[in-house]
């Protein structure tokens, strides 16, 4: 999302279709960050790209031509986001995006939502537990790192065949998963890198003829608006999307008060998620 300063708080908004009704995860942060930058005085511009141009130098050029005085990047996590960051000198923050170095990073914590999503299901009496972790996200990542965590903090075997790695999407988890359930030696619980993951499993077990929750839980991570739409209604966590972009207009305007990037030092605030229940989770 570009920034430009205003005399008048108002809004420019370019959304195409999958951004304005495909996705309410990022749907709800640029609602953030416009808020925020009209609250700030400032113009907001919404720019949707696909992940593999997104250090294109065409789209560089284009962000200087059209005097952009700050950038907030949102989206699926491209390869090639560090790149673009050494090549664009433009103020920047990333929302809900891990490169790891330059800008502020403004995300969840990771680690604790995994663990609250852990403690829920272990609480309900799961000891043999999946995880579907989806493809190589930083985010992801640090996600399966805390579930192998608290796995092993209460001395619980991490299956390798129980744990999803591969494209994020419904699909080809339920695909996987199906496999898994046919070949009769299942978890009874999976705890999921994202909503879609979760979308899967339950997809999975319906054409198999597996019962949630009460043979199998299932528990996400975001609250999408699907997560209320399917049987059973899901549980998962609560990713604060609103805020990350109220936040990430406020660490952009800093970072814009500073005149430049500083692309050698990084800074990565995690904001708290929240357990969600609903229906797709239930005693082991």
């Amino acid at each position: 999302l570009d920034v430009r300063k205003a005399d008048y708080a108002a809004i420019e908004s370019q959304l195409d279709g999958q951004l304005r009704y495909g996705s309410s995860f990022y749907r709800m942060i640029s609602e953030g960050v416009i808020e925020e930058a009209r609250r700030s005085g400032f113009r907001t511009i919404v720019r949707c790209i696909r992940k593999d141009h997104v250090n294109s130098p065409d789209f560089i050029r284009s962000l200087h031509e059209d005097g952009i005085e700050g950038l907030i990047m949102s989206g699926v996590y491209a390869e090639g986001l560090g790149d673009f960051i050494m090549d664009c000198n433009i103020p920047m923050v990333l929302a809900d995006q891990m490169a790891g170095a330059g800008p502020v990073e403004i995300t969840t914590d990771n680690l604790e939502g995994i663990s609250i999503a852990f403690d829920h299901i272990y609480g309900l009496g799961h000891r043999k537990i999946g995880f579907i972790r989806g493809d190589d996200n930083p985010a992801y990542r640090e996600r399966l790192v805390s579930f192998i965590y608290k796995m092993a903090e209460k001395d619980l075997d991490v299956r390798k065949e129980w744990i999803y790695e591969g494209q994020n999407n419904v699909l080809a988890t339920s695909e996987w998963c199906s496999k898994l359930i046919k070949a009769g030696k299942r978890p009874t619980a999976f705890i999921c890198s994202n909503d879609y993951g979760a979308l899967g499993v339950i997809r999975a077990a319906s054409d198999c003829g597996v019962k949630i929750p009460s043979q199998l839980s299932v528990i996400g991570f975001d609250d999408i608006e699907t997560s209320t739409l399917v049987t059973p209604p899901l549980s998962t966590i609560r990713v604060p999307q609103y805020e990350i972009g109220r936040r990430s207009v406020k660490e952009l305007v800093t970072t814009m008060g500073n005149g430049h990037s500083e692309q050698g030092f990084q800074c990565r605030m995690r904001l708290t998620p929240k357990l969600i229940v609903r229906e797709s989770t239930a005693k082991a």
